[in-house]
């Protein structure tokens, strides 16, 4: 029993001291510049998020129809 709980608690001090913290991403990032109320670092980051979201979609539309010849 006293085996099982030291591995228990040093499973649980690793996960404590192996996450410093948590990444935001780019969305995460452009909705606090929007909520703080600046604007144009928001539309900045929106509009490279759109850029990426077309070339992908870009990407896999020319991917399917080179499939389907």
């Amino acid at each position: 029993m006293k085996k099982q709980m030291n591995i228990g608690g040093l499973v649980v001090a690793a996960q404590i001291l192996g996450i410093p913290g948590a990444f935001a991403g780019p969305w995460e990032d452009g909705m606090a510049a929007y909520n703080r109320g600046d604007y144009v670092p928001e539309l900045r980051v929106s509009i490279k998020t759109v850029a990426v979201r077309c070339a992908k979609l870009a990407r896999f539309a020319a991917f399917t129809a080179e499939k389907r010849l």
